[in-house]
């Protein structure tokens, strides 16, 4: 019995897994830079929701896909998180978040995570999942529950935050930096637009 199918979604985000998972090495390799531990953090997280959503789109049963849709989360509640301890470092800011605040800030993507892995007791997560077959390939369907939205306002809280603190280094810097810290900015609004979550 076949378990895999092609999916022409699978290459991309192989690709997307390897590149990232270099960068991540590339900028660990240098980090006493300001801001490199946690850029490193997020640029892994991104490798693992990659890859997952790689194993995701050619798996063919529904429970395979919801597997993998589980660990993608792995990946994917780190990224705001990382994100906004990446500018606060970055900017000269982290004395913003001192350790109290950062286990509060980190509390609901373990919840989130616990919620995904248990979301057949509760459908918080998912209140429904099927399977589609556009054009013959399987994909997963959901119906999204109350708690993904509230993690889905969360994650776009903090990308916001971590987007105005950035805004004034944009504007202040030199013309070489400006484009640097513009990169910044831009990037995650494109990286959550691409992905879709």
């Amino acid at each position: 019995r076949m378990f895999w199918q092609e999916s022409p979604y699978a290459i991309p985000l192989l690709f997307s897994t390897l590149a990232s998972a270099g960068l991540a090495v590339h900028i660990w390799q240098h980090r006493p830079t300001a801001g490199a531990t946690p850029f490193a953090a997020l640029m892994l997280a991104v490798a693992f929701w990659s890859l997952f959503s790689a194993l995701e789109a050619i798996s063919l049963t529904l429970a395979a896909k919801l597997f993998w849709g589980n660990c993608q989360y792995l990946g994917i509640v780190v990224v705001p998180t990382a994100w906004l301890v990446f500018v606060l470092d970055y900017t000269g800011r982290r004395a913003l978040l001192p350790r109290p605040y950062f286990y509060l800030l980190i509390s609901e993507p373990l919840a989130t995570i616990i919620l995904a892995w248990t979301n057949a007791d509760h459908g918080l997560m998912r209140s429904r999942a099927w399977l589609e077959y556009p054009d013959g390939v399987a994909i997963l369907a959901v119906e999204m529950g109350t708690w993904f939205w509230v993690h889905a306002a969360y994650s776009y809280a903090l990308l916001l935050l971590g987007i105005l603190l950035l805004f004034p280094v944009v504007f202040r810097s030199p013309f070489l930096y400006r484009r640097q810290a513009a990169t910044v900015v831009v990037g995650p609004i494109l990286f959550k637009g691409l992905r879709g979550e």
